[in-house]
């Protein structure tokens, strides 16, 4: 049995409220780990995206398509974008547009931010499914209580992942995959 840690969402964990929702979260092992990050890559190609991989594949579309006497101020936004920097609102604005017209015209950056989108909408409520194990005081999306449920494949039925507040789904479901680092400032 892997060790069990109790969470509750910031905005619903008042010390006054004896009825706060509480998720258990699992914590996996390290092959569950890297088996559900190859699920990620694999099955659903929606592998992690780095910022410097980002920002390589940017300065290569912008060096192919635009003008050679232009470019290389737009790799300097590109990378002190990517570098961290807080760009002026006019210089972000920038950067916004060339990502536009990267986005539409450079078809290696637009696949890379197809990933990254698809990683960000299904990595919550997959790890929620994957690392979740119970529940207790948690209310359907019409605040009536919703009982925590597996199939006998181990899975959390369809119905139930409807019924739960999409934002308590996401947010338990990016804790859990916390977790699975280190990352997590869930209590014991």
């Amino acid at each position: 049995m892997t060790e069990r840690i109790s969470f509750t969402p910031s905005w619903l964990d008042k010390a006054e409220a004896p009825d706060k929702p509480v998720y258990f979260l699992r914590l996996g092992s390290v092959i569950e780990r890297d088996e559900f990050d190859a699920m990620m890559d694999g099955r659903y190609r929606a592998g992690e995206v780095h910022r410097f991989q980002l920002r390589d594949i940017a300065i290569a579309g912008v060096r192919a398509l635009v003008d050679p006497d232009d470019a290389d101020a737009l790799v300097q936004l590109i990378e002190s974008e990517y570098g961290g920097e807080k760009l002026p609102p006019a210089e972000a604005a920038q950067v916004k547009e060339i990502s536009d017209v990267l986005a539409k015209h450079w078809p290696d950056y637009a696949a890379a931010r197809e990933i990254e989108a698809r990683r960000n909408k299904l990595l919550p409520t997959l790890a929620f499914m994957q690392w979740c194990d119970g529940w207790e005081n948690v209310a359907d999306t019409k605040g009536k209580p919703l009982e925590y449920a597996r199939t006998d494949k181990g899975e959390i039925p369809g119905d139930v992942l409807r019924r739960l507040v999409p934002v308590q789904l996401r947010v338990v479901g990016i804790e859990s995959y916390s977790l699975q680092f280190g990352e997590s400032d869930a209590k014991n």
